[in-house]
């Protein structure tokens, strides 16, 4: 599993949230199991808002946030100037936090299902990010776009 953590606090308490698009690149691909893989985007309950310990692999949940991705060209693809995208689902969009740290997971989609792939030796599917402690040129981190209103309350003085 992959985490991604983002501190969301600046939306504040207020906030509406309408849609919101978690993107990342993708350095490489691998998928040669059958039948074949897709990845999933699901919440998380890590113990820390600054690191992942090996005990976050058990907090991981299994609601889904968003449409699977294949793993094939067109939905995840295998080049590290190209954007992907998981757009979340209305459950996603609830888990985003308006006043503290935003937590998903990303996994392989067979893994929540209990579907095991066939047998076959030195097989595998994964899917290698970019994160913030890797040192690239550019932007290539993953990132959440939340679009957001923030409601207005007028309040009246009347003297």
């Amino acid at each position: 599993a992959g985490y991604f953590l983002f501190d969301t606090s600046a939306l504040t308490a207020g906030a509406v949230v309408s849609a919101a698009t978690l993107s990342f690149f993708c350095n490489s691909r691998h998928d040669n199991l059958s039948p074949a893989g897709a990845v999933s985007l699901v919440d998380t309950t890590t113990a820390s808002n600054t690191a992942i310990e090996a005990a976050d692999y058990g907090r991981r949940g299994s609601t889904k946030q968003a449409t699977d991705l294949a793993l094939v060209d067109g939905q995840i693809t295998n080049d590290i100037t190209v954007t992907n995208a998981f757009t979340l689902n209305s459950t996603g969009l609830d888990s985003i936090s308006l006043t503290g740290i935003t937590k998903f997971a990303m996994v392989i989609t067979s893994s929540l299902s209990g579907t095991s792939p066939t047998w076959s030796a030195e097989k595998e599917t994964q899917v290698n990010i970019p994160t913030a402690d890797e040192a690239l040129t550019g932007d290539k981190f993953p990132y959440l776009t939340i679009t957001y209103a923030v409601t207005f309350t007028p309040k009246a003085i009347m003297f």
